[in-house]
């Protein structure tokens, strides 16, 4: 009940949410982010590396590993200079308006984001500082790329009918390229505008510079009257700018550091004389106690997703980020989830750090806890910091405590968003099957590279959750009846069934497309075969009904070496008789896999060609003496009633097979009216919802013998 409660209230978020999921600039800096992944912890190694405290390790830096130090050195100052600009590069490439969008004009999405940041950042001024190039640019990066990409697609499509006529003959990639020069020259006068009007009526060099030296450091100084007050706006303004996707302890701290520096080193000469402590807010108290785990206390979510996410992939990852979350290098969880510019985590990703301050606070007042007398790197994992920084095991403990408050923050939250993500990747499951769907209509092949970002992705996603259902056994084999004209049990298809955790029953033509993709399809062929040869097993022993299955093939099966083989091994596994395991495949594959179906023919099974109608098999094939059955394609089954075409078509070819000594069966019979009309036609067998649906091995057979073997 708490739970639904609590769904209802956060509606407003679940649209907010939609909406960002759906917007292509969030899209794009949220891929922008997950690409400085690998940037980033290549930049914390090297920073735990030169700063590890360990004073014989120091000393070897300092000495024979000079080279190590200067490596690590090299490596933290290139981030540290040039990731404002990468960052901006990244966010113009991954920027999509829509589907048709190609390589060339992507990169000169991106090439005009640069030199708009450039000129954002007061590029050719006297007062230009390259420091806005590295980490202290990334929010001016964002700004920039907010209107600049935008600009650059409108600018780009008004261009681009002007000027297509003119550079339609030449070469496509240098017919984008040359519809790209006007646009290079526009959006980057535009931002030269829009820059000198922020400079005229705000007198700083860019907006990152007006809304933080001014604005935000005007705030501070209304509230220097209480220190707490001052974190808790300070703490506040941080978190919205990491929600951005920026440092936002390197966007504010240099308004912020010295204050909390010089009272850290207030509280070390105070310890020192053996006076009392007189500062709470040190650098000690923001990084060891407000912000564990780094920004937004997002270790308490990586514990979180560790212990309480059902999924492998999910578990695997958040013990990955745990390890340098552990050291409060927060960006692979807050890059990777991703949780910047995402409503569903907003509150607790900005109300854990404050209400640590909170809690941190009070206890330091009350001298519960000892204030902080000792300075601690902000890398210092949780528990060493709070010992180290208090000279006291409460320290430690007050982190502990401040840990399982942040848990209990971020756990309704966590839920929350673990609900709205499966919605959607059930959502984007359907979507896909759609377009499965479609490409069968129009006979075209299932390729998951060939799909746009959001269906590869849900495609890649599912693909390796039928693979782990695959290992655990989650597959499930069911067997839909056949029937003669006079009612009597014939037979059955066996049919593979997946049920997905989140998105129920999947298409099954979706499975093994996927399958055959992801490259193991023999692996699910290897068990439907031996389901389908267990099952024939206990109709031959039980000898009350027609044991024969069907079990349906595709010409990819019989690539893969050994596919004979397996077939072999099943059939001698149970002893059943090879005519009784029958072979379906379909028009369009049986052309390319004629040689291979005549061995296994030979061999002394049944085969059928399946969904005949389609107008892809040579009527070479059907007087071959390969096939002794011809499944009628369902589509056109339903149309006999009704199309005059479609009844004509059924009824040649049922004339036709009987000539070549041939059985018919008709699959999707529904109705009576069906059945009668293919009874007059002369259809051998009947398969359909009018007799049955597709069952579980045990509700099938128990379906079977009560009705005695025959239906009505």
């Amino acid at each position: 009940m708490g739970e639904y409660i609590l769904s209802q209230k956060c509606l407003p978020l679940k649209k907010l949410a939609i909406y960002f999921i759906n917007n292509s600039f969030v899209r794009a800096v949220q891929r922008a982010c997950t690409l400085l992944i690998p940037l980033i912890l290549i930049d914390s190694l090297c920073y735990l590396i030169a700063c590890l405290p360990i004073p014989s390790f120091q000393n070897f830096l300092f000495g024979d590993g000079y080279i190590l130090r200067s490596l690590t050195d090299i490596v933290v100052d290139v981030n540290d200079d040039f990731l404002g600009i990468i960052f901006v590069f990244l966010i113009g490439i991954s920027y999509r308006r829509d589907s048709k969008i190609n390589g060339v004009q992507k990169l000169s999405c991106a090439i005009t984001c640069v030199i708009c940041f450039l000129i954002n950042i007061g590029y050719g001024r006297d007062d230009f500082s390259l420091d806005y190039v590295g980490k202290p640019g990334m929010f001016s990066a964002i700004i920039t790329c907010f209107i600049a990409c935008p600009l650059f697609y409108i600018a780009y499509t008004s261009f681009d009918k002007l000027m297509n006529n003119k550079t339609k003959m030449v070469d496509p990639y240098l017919s984008t390229a040359i519809r790209s020069v006007p646009i290079l020259t526009f959006v980057p006068i535009t931002f030269y505008v829009i820059r000198d009007f922020v400079w005229f009526f705000t007198g700083y060099l860019n907006l990152q510079e007006f809304l933080f030296e001014g604005v935000a450091r005007g705030i501070f100084n209304l509230l220097s009257f209480s220190d707490i007050l001052q974190t808790i706006v300070y703490l506040f303004l941080t978190h919205i700018i990491w929600l951005t996707g920026t440092n936002g302890k390197m966007a504010l701290d240099w308004i912020r550091i010295d204050e909390h520096m010089v009272n850290s080193h207030g509280n070390m000469i105070a310890a020192i004389k053996g006076g009392g402590i007189p500062n709470i807010v040190t650098c000690e108290f923001i990084n060891s106690f407000c912000c564990i785990g780094g920004a937004g206390c997002v270790l308490a979510l990586a514990i979180l997703s560790i212990c309480k996410s059902k999924k492998k992939t999910e578990r695997g990852f958040s013990t990955l980020a745990l390890v340098p979350t552990v050291f409060n290098i927060n960006e692979v969880l807050t890059y990777g989830v991703p949780l910047i510019m995402n409503p569903l985590y907003v509150i607790p990703y900005i109300a854990a750090p404050i209400v640590n301050a909170c809690f941190t606070y009070f206890f330091m007042y009350f001298e519960i806890v000892p204030r902080t007398i000792n300075g601690v790197d902000w890398a210092m994992p949780i528990i060493f910091s709070g010992y180290i920084s208090t000279s006291d095991i409460r320290g430690a403990l007050l982190q502990i405590f401040l840990l399982l408050v942040d848990v209990m923050i971020y756990y309704p939250f966590y839920k929350l968003s673990l609900t709205f993500r499966e919605n959607k990747y059930k959502n984007s499951i359907r979507d896909l099957e759609v377009i499965l769907r479609e490409k069968e209509i129009v006979e075209e092949p299932f390729r998951i590279d060939h799909l746009d970002y959001a269906n590869k992705y849900t495609a890649r996603r599912l693909s390796n959750d039928l693979r782990e259902d695959i290992k655990n056994g989650k597959l499930a084999m069911f067997y839909q009846a056949q029937s003669l004209p006079n009612g009597e049990y014939a037979g059955a298809e066996a049919l593979i069934r997946w049920k997905h955790e989140s998105a129920g029953y999947i298409y099954p033509p979706l499975v093994i497309a996927l399958a055959k993709e992801g490259g193991f399809l023999n692996v699910i062929e290897h068990f439907i075969f031996d389901s389908a040869a267990s099952t024939i097993h206990m109709l031959e022993e039980d000898g009350k009904l027609c044991p024969k299955i069907s079990v349906n093939i595709t010409g990819t099966s019989m690539a893969y070496t050994g596919f004979e083989e397996m077939i072999d091994s099943v059939v001698s596994k149970y002893g059943i008789q090879r005519s009784n395991l029958c072979i379906e495949i379909t028009e369009q594959e049986s052309i390319a896999s004629i040689k291979a179906l005549s061995s296994i023919r030979e061999k002394g099974h049944v085969l059928y060609i399946d969904d005949f109608g389609m107008g892809h098999t040579s009527i070479y094939y059907l007087e071959s003496g390969i096939f002794e059955v011809v499944k009628l394609d369902g589509f056109i089954i339903s149309r006999i009633l009704t199309d005059d075409n479609a009844h004509e078509i059924v009824r040649s070819v049922i004339k036709l097979s009987h000539k070549l000594n041939m059985k018919v069966y008709a699959e999707y019979v529904e109705t009576t009216d069906q059945k009668e009309e293919l009874k007059k036609m002369g259809c051998d067998v009947f398969q359909g919802g009018l007799y049955s649906k597709a069952l579980p091995k045990e509700e099938f057979y128990k379906k079977i013998i009560d009705i005695d073997g025959r239906f009505s």
